[in-house]
């Protein structure tokens, strides 16, 4: 007999009376063993298969799929859906992130290298110079005794020494920092120049220089909040009490290791409790623990990319980092499930991204061009509407829509643009000068077509979202993504999705056509009759005989 033939028949593709052999039965013993391993990544007890031998009965199976292996084979697969990795994302200003120093005598001192340039560089000569390796002094007013650093002749920066500081990251110990850095006012004056004392600041503040006469007061000299995305360009702003503004490498990694859990944990939920599966996707209730708590009340505010929403939409728990215990909270507005949570949100940057991954892992479906693009000078393949433009449109007349969902939400951050602080239209929204600061002028640039060029003229004023939107369509930013997934839930897409990938997981191959015809409308039905349960559909797949012989 060919090779092939005997694969299909150990597989249990054959047909009965086709001339071949059906895969013989598994053993109680044996299926016990695959259902373990599959359902739980670990293998029987000796007790577990002792009481096997007679068969494996359903309570088995129910003990199995209730049990913590199983949320961890769950967490494991749609961790490989929704790719939870934070490696390349700017968690934390580089100018907020302090690195030990060791000097000769073994002392390590902590300093933000960024700072240095800021605070400490006079000259054009790149210098990062760290503080002294001395205890700081203060003169009779208080203030910190700087010391000039000179090559040759000319002053190149100035330095101070380093005060010890008890960091939230440790409470109970105490550390060495910079005392430039560990400066704990709760507001400074932003760009106090003048130019040849602070060089390196010089050339980001005369680039808001350009844009005051759009503000209601000068940016220059104002007095700003030390926990705001402008603190880097004032010298009198530092790590803050505690150093709570700062961290380091290993909080940084401590904090986005938090922020996946923080995903996985309302998938465990969901599939712990029974709930209906899209609530993975839809649910407005999340969990907080300190460092993901302390990341957005004292990190977020520090990035200026990064719009972390009103601390009154996420309902934050009053949590110090160091409190590693879970606290359950209600999001508001169109939070949706994972689809929504920060760490989504900033591993996608783009409502194209957040579509597209969404639509792959849960509708099981992609983007595929019709075919190669046409020549870049030809007039079609300028359109800036990507629904019409030549080559670009057969994917994103379906991709632009379904990114519309996730359109008041801010790209290349994590918070809801919410209709009371970003209305519609710029105007309603105070984009119309003068504007209260430079940082929602920034945040009005951003979010508003407020420079359009000729296609994009018509929609200018409007919120980014609605620029080439069918104002068909317009119901779909307002719906968020919990909209897009009640519609493919009501019409079975993420059903079928799921019992496709939930086969493919258990049976370690992709299902025949005649298994999606025949076999799956029983899977479906069982997992509807559960509510959607995802238990009820693995245990539907693990019972059926061409599970349960020889693979």
């Amino acid at each position: 007999m060919h090779w092939t033939f005997v694969a299909m028949a150990l597989l249990g593709q054959t047909e009965p009376g086709d001339g071949m052999c059906e895969a013989e039965p598994l053993q109680p013993t044996r299926l016990l063993r695959r259902l373990s391993l599959d359902l739980t990544n670990r293998i029987p007890t000796p007790a577990e298969a002792e009481a096997a031998l007679q068969g494996v009965t359903p309570g088995m199976i129910d003990e199995l799929l209730a049990s913590e292996g199983f949320l961890e084979v769950m967490r494991a697969h749609h961790a490989d859906l929704v790719w939870p990795n934070l490696d390349t994302v700017e968690l934390v200003p580089e100018s907020h992130m302090l690195y030990p120093n060791r000097f000769a005598d073994g002392t390590v001192v902590y300093y933000s290298a960024v700072r240095s340039l800021l605070v400490r560089q006079v000259g054009e000569t790149t210098l990062y110079s760290p503080c002294r390796n001395e205890p700081a002094s203060y003169d009779a007013d208080g203030n910190l005794v700087l010391e000039e650093v000179r090559m040759g002749d000319e002053v190149v920066a100035y330095t101070e020494g380093w005060v010890e500081v008890e960091p939230y990251w440790a409470p109970g110990t105490r550390i060495k920092v910079c005392a430039l850095d560990a400066l704990d006012a709760p507001v400074g004056r932003v760009c106090p120049g003048p130019r040849e004392r602070y060089p390196f600041a010089d050339s980001q503040c005369r680039g808001i220089r350009a844009f005051e006469r759009f503000l209601e007061e000068p940016f220059e000299g104002s007095t700003i909040s030390c926990n705001s995305a402008f603190a880097f360009l004032s010298p009198d702003c530092g790590c803050g009490p505690n150093l709570r503004n700062c961290a380091t490498r290993e909080v940084v990694r401590d904090i986005a290791s938090q922020m996946l859990e923080q995903q996985l944990r309302i998938i465990d939920r969901v599939i712990r409790d029974g709930e209906p599966y899209e609530r993975i996707l839809t649910s407005n209730a999340i969990e907080w623990n300190g460092p993901v708590v302390h990341y957005l009340r004292n990190h977020a505010p520090l990035v200026l990319d990064v719009y972390q929403g009103e601390e009154a939409d996420w309902s934050l728990p009053n949590l110090d980092y160091t409190d590693r215990e879970w606290v359950s909270a209600p999001r508001t507005g169109r939070h949706a499930g994972i689809l929504t949570s920060p760490g989504f949100l900033l591993r996608f940057a783009t409502d194209r991204m957040r579509a597209h991954r969404y639509y792959n892992a849960f509708e099981c479906s992609a983007f595929t061009p019709t075919g190669p693009l046409p020549s870049p000078f030809e007039p079609c393949s300028q359109n800036e509407d990507l629904t019409e433009r030549c080559g670009c449109d057969s994917c994103h007349l379906t991709l632009e829509p379904l990114a519309s969902h996730w359109g008041r939400f801010i790209e290349n951050g994590f918070g809801e643009l919410t209709e009371e602080r970003f209305p519609t239209t710029a105007d309603a929204a105070g984009c119309i000068p003068p504007i209260e600061s430079a940082e929602r002028l920034y945040r009005c640039l951003r979010e508003y077509e407020l420079q359009p060029t000729e296609q994009r003229e018509p929609y200018r004023g409007l919120l980014n979202a609605y620029v080439f939107e069918d104002p068909a369509d317009y119901g779909f930013i307002e719906g968020g993504p919990a909209l897009r997934v009640e519609e493919a839930t009501a019409s079975g897409i993420v059903q079928r999705c799921l019992a496709e990938r939930m086969w493919t997981e258990f049976m370690g191959r992709e299902p025949t056509d005649a298994e999606r015809s025949t076999v799956f409308p029983e899977l479906l039905d069982a997992f509807e009759r559960s509510g959607r349960d995802v238990k009820a559909l693995v245990r539907a797949i693990v019972e059926r005989d061409a599970y349960r012989r020889l693979p």
